[in-house]
This record gives C-alpha cells, sequence and structure tokens, in this order.
C-alpha cells in the first residue's frame, strides 16, 4: 500500500485501536470507493466458476477476488497488533467488518446519540456569521452520519433552518409560506445573501461601539499637585471657587430666615470656618437675653446691667 497517496495516507494516520473505529470505518470506505472496490463489503462472493464457464463468469469471479484481497490488506495493516491477530483468519473482508461491528458497535451507537444530540440541541448565536453557524451545523451532520445515522439533505434543511437566530425569522418565515426547497449549498447562499441585505453582523459591531463606554471622560479629572494618589479634583480652579462663593451666599440667606443657632446645631459647615464665631456669639446672646427677661425680678434691669450682660 503506497502511503504516498494522500488518500492511503487517511488509513496510516488513524489506526484502528477500537475506541476510533467509527472515524477508521470511514477511512475504509474512503479508500475502497476511491480503488472500486467497495461492493466487496455488501456483495457475496459468486461461487467458484466450473472448468466450462464462460470469460465473462471467470472475470467477475476473478475480480471479487482481487477486490477481497486488496480490502483485506487495506484493514488488517491499518489495525493494531491485537486486532491484526484475531481478524487476519478471517477470509473475507466484509466478515472482518462483521465482526469488528459486534465488538465495537455499542460505542458507535452512543457516540450516534451524542451526535445527534448535538445538532438538535444546537442554536445561532446573535451576532455569529450565519456561514459560520452552518457549517458546525455541517460537522454535526457528518459526525453523526459517520456513527451510522441516516440523515436526508431535506432534513438537514429544515434542522438548521429551526436553529436559526431571532433576525432570520422573515427568511425562514418566507421558506415555509412559498414552500421552498433548497439544497445545503443553496440555503448557504440565500442566507449569506439575506445576512448581507441587512447588514445584521455589521449592526451588531457598530452598536457594541457606540454602547461601549468612553474612557476618555475620565481624563478630565486630573490628580491634585502634592494630593494623595487617586485623589481628584476639580480641573477648573475657576469654577470650584464660583461654587464656593455660591455656596456661601446660600449659607447668608438661610441665616436671615432662621434662627442662627438652630442653622448651627443643624447644618454644620466645614467651610464656614471664618463666620462661625460670630454666629455662635450672637446666638449666645440672643439666649441669654431671653432667659434675663423671663427671670421674675423686683426691680427693672438697668442699663449698667445689660451691658454687664452683653460683654
Amino acid at each position: 500500500m503506497s502511503m504516498g497517496n494522500p488518500i492511503m495516507s487517511l488509513l496510516a494516520n488513524n489506526t484502528l485501536t477500537g475506541e476510533n473505529f467509527p472515524k477508521w470505518k470511514s477511512n475504509i470506505n474512503i479508500v475502497l470507493v476511491s480503488e472500486n472496490n467497495r461492493f466487496v463489503l455488501t456483495e457475496e462472493c459468486p461461487p467458484v466458476p466450473p472448468a466450462n464457464a464462460t470469460r465473462a463468469v471467470r472475470e467477475l469471479y476473478d475480480r471479487w477476488i482481487a477486490s477481497n484481497n486488496k480490502a483485506k490488506a487495506y484493514m488488517l495493516a491499518s489495525m493494531s497488533d491485537a486486532l491484526r491477530s484475531k481478524m487476519e483468519p478471517k477470509e473475507c473482508a466484509f466478515e472482518i467488518m462483521e465482526s469488528l461491528q459486534e465488538m465495537f458497535g455499542q460505542q458507535s451507537e452512543q457516540a450516534r446519540h451524542e451526535a445527534t444530540r448535538k445538532y438538535t440541541n444546537a442554536r445561532m448565536i446573535l451576532g455569529t456569521h450565519v456561514r459560520d453557524h452552518v457549517m458546525q451545523m455541517t460537522n454535526y451532520f457528518s459526525e453523526a452520519e459517520m456513527h451510522g445515522a441516516v440523515i436526508d439533505e431535506g432534513t438537514q434543511v429544515s434542522i438548521i433552518l429551526n436553529s436559526l437566530s431571532s433576525d432570520f425569522i422573515p427568511f425562514t418565515s418566507n421558506y415555509i409560506m412559498n414552500k421552498l426547497n433548497y439544497g445545503m449549498t443553496q440555503l448557504l447562499n440565500e442566507l449569506q445573501t439575506f445576512e448581507a441585505i441587512l447588514g445584521l453582523v455589521k449592526n451588531k459591531a457598530e452598536a457594541n461601539i457606540v454602547n461601549k463606554p468612553n474612557s476618555s471622560k475620565g481624563l478630565k479629572r486630573k490628580m491634585a499637585k502634592g494630593g494623595k494618589s487617586g485623589e481628584a479634583v476639580s480641573a477648573n480652579p475657576i469654577l470650584e471657587s464660583r461654587e464656593r462663593l455660591s455656596s456661601n451666599a446660600i449659607i447668608r440667606k438661610k441665616l436671615k430666615l432662621h434662627n442662627p443657632g438652630s442653622y448651627i446645631l443643624s447644618e454644620k459647615k466645614k467651610n464656614d470656618h471664618l463666620i462661625t464665631p460670630l454666629i455662635l456669639f450672637g446666638w449666645w446672646c440672643n439666649c441669654s437675653v431671653k432667659r434675663w427677661f423671663n427671670m421674675p425680678r423686683k426691680e427693672p434691669v438697668g442699663a449698667r446691667t445689660m451691658a454687664i450682660i452683653i460683654t
């Protein structure tokens, strides 16, 4: 067997060990089909022609024997030593294949179930290209068929349409209502055309760029010179001074409308350190005078006494 042929190299790179039986079986079928020898796996050996048999009958028998020997050589050469020692006594290639199917067929059933579950539960993710999704579904179909599943092209198209995202609902509805019948190649082309016309992937990419947070906003606030690391201050000192003046004006307005003492007790401002002593003094005087006049006295309060209280 010449391994320089790319088709023959499939057998050399995938030696049968047991777990890879579905893949090995697929490679054997590819090699036998390429050389027109796969019929020995499906047709029984013709009877040995008698001495007086016609030339056509003898050629048919000889062709089957030659193809069987070649298929058996391919199969034995591409399996492990332990399996080769068990299969070598068998005369026909289809006997070897049947024996291997009995040994590893149960594993193939489980693998087929897993492969079927993959394409049944697969759903297209929003924002991905429809071509990538269709190719992924095709791989799932191939994996299931490699394990013995039979999926016709119409069923594959229906499964793919059912797995598309919500953006392709108009396409699916049009396909069903108009009773279209696409093959896999035509379906992929039509889906790509629909995607390009609506600009589905492009629109999603632009939306992601618009919604991306602008990191340049953080540059508007700079680090204070001589301050702690991470302490941010206003970028414009003039605006900061104006804000302080406006806050002082609001404080003065409140002092005219409310009792200054209650204001000091309820709202303490760190920026009011210049006017706090005066407010406290006025509040103390107000309270002292009220307390003095409310006290019962036998004689009126004189000017000298008021001066002493105030001072």
